[in-house]
């Protein structure tokens, strides 16, 4: 379906990059554990680079200093997969919606059973949208 793009910076904005330099442990630093699954996404690539930078932040409420900051950034490329919301979200509403078609063949006489199915389905609808 789509690609999504995860960051996570880690860097000190407390200290600049004179006072603290972060850098990675080892190549490698970002891994997958395979053990971990996403039902919704699966992991198509992880990078592990330097966001080092001039940086702009807060001295007082109207008082801003720029500085150079160490910074590290792993990036995770995420790939949604259809399954999950095959198996999730379309393949139950359907469902619902053809239950629903029912209260046409049922007696135009017999209210209570159409309007316990029509409420039964709407009630399934709004559980369904709100997991």
């Amino acid at each position: 379906m789509d690609h999504q793009a995860c960051n996570i910076r880690i860097l000190s904005y407390a200290y600049i990059a004179k006072e603290v330099n972060v850098t990675w442990f080892k190549r490698g630093a970002v891994r997958h554990n395979s053990e971990i699954d996403l039902p919704e996404y699966s992991i198509k690539n992880i990078t592990a680079e330097y966001c080092d930078g001039t940086y702009v932040y807060a001295i007082t409420k109207n008082s801003y200093k720029k500085d150079q900051f160490s910074c590290l950034e792993g990036k995770l490329f995420l790939r949604r997969s259809i399954g999950y919301h095959l198996v999730q979200s379309y393949i139950p509403t359907g469902l619902i919606v053809i239950i629903s078609w029912v209260s046409f063949w049922i007696d135009r006489r017999a209210v209570p059973a159409r309007v316990t199915l029509s409420f039964t389905t709407l009630l399934s609808l709004s559980t369904l949208v709100s997991l």
